[in-house]
């Protein structure tokens, strides 16, 4: 495939030949094929003793291998570098050649580098899905031209805007908005558009798996932001700090979803530029309980094909992991509990089995914790009216809902299945757990809950939720009686 780019978005072949570090002379023939859901290597050949298959593998005859890494050049000579590349279907034909299809992690296009770990970046700079709408500026002017009679002119002035940085400190690190334009070609038009992309710059370069993973974290804070995913989909590195001459690809773990032309976004860069320094610094240095937290609410609000019951057992263990990690989460000290555990466990009769005591001696354990009930409340505490009443009318009803819920999918008893929600009172409640994450998180990190309020009600999907929600709690509401009284 020509091409003078490489989407990860996109899906496209690259046939060429391909050898292992040091050999060379070792060569099989074969295809790249790249889409938005994997990376495969189809090979003809050459390598000599291969690893085993995955089958192979799963049926017990060997154990699971891989190439760190292969190198190659795509038939239009491009060079090429293939990582963590694993074999998951292997075949030999009638004349002893073997084939293989195989899973790659990482690839590398523009570039020969064996060791995928020694590798040292000085930048890179990122398309991502949805960005465009969160930098939320104006770069095209429409200037009608009147010309002679019958014709008309219509001309494009188009106005980059002024690079925007953000340092994180913490990181040693200056992010960079930078506004772009360029035609987009097709067999039926031609499009000149405007693109914005983020450029990563540590003071130092810095290991790729280190871009990658601060990559990860901006995208997820500008998800959080956004309410839209926000992910890579053009990934360009440069090791000499100018030219950015090479290209990665990978699989995010939240990819684009292919609706980039929405504009709708709940938090744009302008509202929030003099608040983002901060929420990247304090986002990116976030403990790993935190980032738990984090990310499953992001799976459920972003991940494809969840059921209800996933998406509502994510939200739960997001909002006691954010508990957890940002509140005094105990009715005491450990320290201060420990007699009492001790006390308890030796009280558990002796006629109670092996197996029995210990699974009461690790609930016991853990007995100085708040309750899942006792989090949630202290959660909205720290909310003001205005925004807990974005979540719902009862704090009590609502977090009893939560909680029943939350007990009967850990434990599936018929009694406590009798007190769960289901079906539409389900998806409500997974939607009010999402409302209640989103004002957490954005307080957390330093966006002022009275702007929170007014963008979540204001202007984007997360308004007509409240709307609807607010109808369906109206209807099932107690109607008052109309019978006139004797």
């Amino acid at each position: 495939m020509a091409t003078d780019s490489y989407k990860i978005t996109d899906s496209f072949e690259l046939p060429g030949k391909f050898w292992l570090p040091g050999k060379p002379d070792d060569v099989a023939f074969g295809r790249i094929q790249c889409s938005l859901d994997k990376i495969a290597l189809l090979l003809e050949g050459g390598f000599g003793e291969s690893p085993p298959s995955l089958q192979e593998a799963l049926m017990g005859r060997f154990t699971i291998d891989e190439w760190p890494c292969i190198l190659g050049q795509t038939s239009d000579g491009q060079l090429c570098s293939l990582y963590r590349v694993l074999v998951t279907g292997q075949n030999t034909n009638d004349r002893g050649i073997v084939s293989r299809k195989c899973h790659v992690h990482f690839l590398l296009i523009g570039q020969h580098a064996e060791d995928f770990q020694a590798i040292r970046v000085k930048r890179i700079a990122v398309k991502c899905s949805h960005l465009l709408s969160f930098a939320g500026m104006r770069s095209f002017d429409l200037v009608p031209n009147p010309q002679e009679a019958g014709n008309e002119a219509l001309t494009v002035k188009y106005a980059p805007v002024k690079k925007q940085s953000f340092r994180i400190e913490r990181e040693q690190t200056t992010l960079v908005f930078r506004r772009n334009a360029g035609w987009n070609w097709s067999k039926e038009r031609l499009t000149f558009l405007a693109y914005e992309s983020i450029d990563i710059i540590p003071d130092e370069p810095q290991a790729l798996e280190c871009f990658l993973n601060r990559l990860a974290a901006v995208c997820n804070l500008l998800s959080l932001l956004t309410d839209e995913v926000v992910a890579p989909i053009e990934v360009q590195l440069s090791f000499s700090g100018d030219d950015f001459d090479t290209w990665l690809l990978y699989q995010p773990i939240r990819a684009a979803t292919g609706d980039e032309e929405r504009v709708a976004v709940m938090f744009n860069l302008e509202q929030v530029q003099d608040r983002l320094e901060a929420a990247l610094d304090k986002w990116c240095s976030a403990e790993a309980t935190l980032c738990e937290a984090i990310g499953l609410f992001l799976d459920a609000r972003f991940a494809r094909g969840l059921s209800l019951y996933s998406q509502f057992a994510n939200l739960a263990q997001s909002v006691e992991a954010f508990g957890r990690a940002t509140a005094v989460g105990g009715y005491m000290t450990k320290d201060a509990y420990e007699p009492i555990r001790q006390a308890l466990v030796k009280a558990i009769p002796t006629t109670v089995g092996e197996g029995h005591r210990e699974a009461l001696k690790k609930k016991i354990e853990y007995g100085y914790e708040f309750s899942l009930r006792k989090r949630i409340e202290t959660m909205f505490s720290t909310l003001t009216a205005p925004a807990s009443a974005l979540v719902c009318k009862d704090v009590r009803v609502f977090t009893t809902m939560v909680v029943k819920t939350r007990n009967y999918l850990s434990h599936r008893t018929d009694e406590l299945r009798e007190s769960a929600v289901d079906g539409m009172d389900l998806y409500w409640t997974c939607e009010q757990l999402m409302i209640l994450m989103r004002l957490l998180l954005l307080k957390h990190f330093g966006i002022e809950e009275d702007l929170i309020v007014e963008r979540l009600q204001n202007g984007h999907r997360t308004s007509q939720v409240i709307a609807n929600l607010r109808k369906s709690e109206t209807a099932k509401a107690p109607q008052p009686s109309s019978a006139t009284p004797p």
